[in-house]
This record gives C-alpha cells, sequence and structure tokens, in this order.
C-alpha cells in the first residue's frame, strides 16, 4: 500500500481539499499573496525611509513583485515540498545608472546593498555606499508572525 506521502504526490494538489471543503492550492496561494504582501510592505518601508536628492524616483520598483503561476509538489523522507515562485518584473526591476553605465538589478542592491570600489574618505549612504535595506528577509520575518501553517520559506537566487 502505498504511504500518504505517495498518495499526495499522485494527485493533482489542486484538487485535495480540508475537512472544510478549502482547496490546499487555494490556501497555499492565499499564503503566498501574504507573503508577497509582507514583501511588499518593507519595500515601501524602505522607499519612506529617506528622500533622494540626486534623482526622482520613478516608484516603478514597488509594482515589480508578482505571483509565479509555477507549481510543483513532492517528497522526501517525512516532509512534503510544495513550490511557488515570487519573482520581479524585469521591466519594472532595472533602472538606468546615473553615470550611463549599465543598468541596475534594483531587487538585488536594494536588498543586499552596494559601496563604491573606491570610496571617498566620507562615504555617502544611499550614494556610494549603502548596507541593503534586507526587504525579503524582512518581509519573511513578518510573514512568520502570523504562520498558523507553519510554512517554512527558502530562498533560492539565480
Amino acid at each position: 500500500m502505498p504511504t500518504i506521502l505517495e498518495q499526495l504526490q499522485s494527485k493533482n494538489i489542486g484538487s485535495l481539499q480540508t475537512s472544510s471543503n478549502q482547496s490546499f492550492a487555494d490556501i497555499l496561494k492565499r499564503e503566498v499573496e501574504r507573503l508577497k504582501q509582507c514583501i511588499d510592505d518593507q519595500i515601501s518601508i524602505f522607499y519612506m525611509s529617506y528622500s533622494p536628492k540626486v534623482y526622482k524616483r520613478t516608484y516603478k520598483f514597488e509594482r515589480a513583485l508578482f505571483v509565479d503561476d509555477f507549481l510543483d509538489i513532492s517528497t522526501n523522507g517525512t516532509k512534503i515540498t510544495i513550490k511557488m515562485r515570487l519573482r520581479f518584473n524585469d521591466a519594472l526591476s532595472y533602472s538606468p545608472s546615473l553615470w550611463h553605465g549599465s543598468d541596475a538589478y534594483l531587487p538585488l542592491i536594494l536588498d543586499r546593498g552596494w559601496a563604491w570600489k573606491n570610496q571617498p574618505n566620507n562615504p555617502i549612504d544611499r550614494f556610494s555606499k549603502f548596507s541593503g535595506a534586507h526587504f525579503i528577509e524582512k518581509g519573511i520575518e513578518q510573514f512568520n508572525q502570523d504562520n498558523p501553517l507553519g510554512i517554512k520559506i527558502n530562498i533560492q537566487t539565480y
């Protein structure tokens, strides 16, 4: 007789339902949307944290995050893994360089930070250096403050 994990793996996740007739797919989609909102909240907090003096914001990046329609289910021992992806829209995630260099990928530099190679003696915060807003990690922390389903989030970058 197949194990519960094998039975779950062979079923269409979209058809599985809880005892209250909610589909697991709908629950998962709702939770992924909630995670997206938590990350969006952190991006908004970053934007409100300062006003640039050298350039004008387009605010395109605030609309860049979206939930991809990718769904995969797998099992490994006693663990069930369901994968959905949050992605950034490329058209909204790149910003032109102030020095006519290559465009900057905002999800990376705003989350992790940047620094000029040859720093001046007094680096200018958010201009010649920035330690990063860490909005992805903070969004996950915000999500986990109310996580009754015990969903574990893994970040994979590529």
